[in-house]
């Protein structure tokens, strides 16, 4: 799922089911683009074997010590 920002203008109607904007044309091939992009990398660590939660933990950690480092 993609995060649209649009100014409030844009909005033409807004219920608990739709939102409803009007999207320029010259931001609609901009925003196809970006959406593209983003369904390309969805799933990106499906076939890893790896538990992100630990990855996370590791790399955290790493950052740690390079800014405990420098400081």
């Amino acid at each position: 799922m993609a995060v649209v920002i649009l100014p409030r203008s844009a909005l033409i109607e807004m219920n608990d089911k739709i939102i409803k904007v009007e999207l320029p044309e010259d931001n609609l091939e901009e925003l196809e683009r970006k959406i593209s992009a983003i369904e390309s990398t969805y799933g990106i660590w499906k076939k890893k074997k790896i538990d992100p939660i630990e990855y996370q933990k590791r790399i955290r950690k790493e950052w740690d010590k390079r800014l405990w480092k420098s400081s």
